[in-house]
């Protein structure tokens, strides 16, 4: 106990004293950038706690990615994510560890981040790994010159409590501004922050940011609620800025009208065998049976088959048991696979925030079943409330009228679905101007 004290007493000072480190206008940043004064190559470091299993978080690090690059050709891009090698495998790029603790995928030009004694906690427990990693995080944060804080899960302590990410997020933070480089927090959102330390450790992180920018409305008057005062914007998901032209295809392309599923796992609740589970099963079938007496092929398709793999198969099982469906799981291991599925389809029942939003991209007007208040948000944001549904109380008698209403009506919802992820790319244009001009 007395360890995590004194570490508390280390962030509080190293906070205090970062805020006093001179900080260049942005708008002189970008005047040098503009006239073309000589740059060296900077290094931009996307940090979350992301994986490629997840399409969302994917998505929204493909989008930065291409929009820093798009700006600024001369950049560097590197990861600070939960797993290095899957991160240059699917994005390319090479990449350090968020703990500070394991392997990376770095050249590290001589800098010696790699000894033995920080590639491996093996054998130190608790929050013993996190003092221990620091050391290593201070001298890889020496080499960037920007930090992106973006994606899901940056402000949430549902895995591993305020010692989780909370602590790791502050502890990037600081270090990255006493070694000189410029912080931005992009476009993501609250989930959860169940404990004042929790609130304490994030709520630093951001106040120190150079730029902070949150997913919605919601999320920014919840901060401010909680104590944030400096000056923030609200922005869309940031995966409404990807270019999706090089990712999307129209080989799945199919002459028959169909229509997408994608589903959610139990662990969206408390576990299998859960009451609003099966009934959250019970009504989606329902829905599908009635979708295919339209005269629809049914695709299944996941943007997170790790954890949603097991429910799409029951659904799947259970539509040609029981109504004898014509259904497909479709396989999505990339965004560009997840686009191509989705592509032409005449409705998507989304059971993710992000398969909901990938889906978007593409044009399909969608009918959300949302779990959480953002899915919520972002039905009202492209102005499709009405076509959002209480995923933990679904019925099918609420759901099948709103999925005929979206059929009826798809002509308008495309154009309507057109219009407003047209106007989120154009502002995130903006978001993505003033981050390239931070390097």
């Amino acid at each position: 106990m007395r360890s995590r004290q004194q570490f508390c007493d280390v962030i509080v000072l190293s906070s205090r004293a970062s805020t006093s480190l001179a900080d260049k206008p942005l708008s002189d940043v970008r005047t040098a950038v503009d006239k073309g004064l000589p740059t060296r190559v900077h290094r931009v470091a996307l940090l979350g706690p992301y994986h490629s299993r997840n399409l969302g978080d994917t998505a929204i690090q493909i989008a930065v990615k291409q929009s820093l690059l798009m700006r600024r050709p001369e950049l560097q891009i590197v990861g600070v994510s939960i797993d290095p090698a899957d991160t240059t495998r699917s994005l390319g790029i090479p990449a350090f560890p968020l703990s500070g603790c394991g392997p990376d995928t770095l050249h590290t030009d001589g800098v010696d981040i790699n000894s033995e004694a920080f590639r491996s906690h093996e054998g130190v427990k608790g929050f013993g790994w996190r003092l221990r990693a620091l050391p290593r995080i201070a001298v890889f944060a020496g080499s960037f010159d920007l930090l992106v804080v973006s994606g899901g899960g940056q402000l949430d302590d549902h895995w591993g409590g305020a010692w989780g990410h909370p602590f790791l997020l502050l502890a990037w933070v600081v270090l990255a501004r006493l070694r000189g480089a410029r912080v931005a927090v992009a476009g993501i959102g609250l989930d959860r922050l169940s404990n004042p330390l929790s609130r304490f450790f994030a709520l630093s992180a951001l106040r120190l940011a150079h730029f902070r920018s949150f997913r919605d409305a919601g999320t920014l008057a919840e901060l401010q609620r909680m104590g944030l005062r400096a000056p923030s914007k609200v922005c869309p998901d940031l995966a409404f800025g990807l270019d999706k032209k090089p990712l999307s295809s129209s080989d799945n392309a199919t002459p028959e009208p169909f229509a997408v599923v994608n589903p959610v796992s139990e662990r969206t609740w408390a576990g299998s065998g859960d009451v609003r589970q099966e009934n959250y099963l019970q009504q989606l079938v329902t829905a599908c049976a009635w979708l295919s007496q339209q005269g629809l092929r049914l695709r299944i398709v996941c943007s997170q088959a790790a954890m949603d793999g097991a429910t799409a198969k029951r659904l799947a099982k259970t539509l040609l048991d029981q109504h004898a469906v014509r259904t497909e799981i479709c396989n999505a291991p990339t965004v560009g696979d997840y686009l191509a599925q989705v592509q032409g389809a005449r409705l998507v029942i989304a059971s993710r925030l992000h398969g909901a939003i990938l889906s978007l991209i593409v044009g399909a007007p969608v009918v959300a079943l949302a779990p959480l208040r953002k899915v919520t948000q972002l039905m009202e944001d492209v102005g499709l409330a009405a076509y959002c549904v209480d995923l933990q109380n679904v019925t099918a008698a609420d759901l099948v009228p709103r999925i005929a209403a979206a059929l009826q009506n798809e002509p308008q919802l495309r154009a309507q679905v057109q219009d407003h992820t047209e106007n989120f790319y154009r502002v995130l244009a903006t978001v993505f101007d003033d981050i390239a001009a931070m390097a």
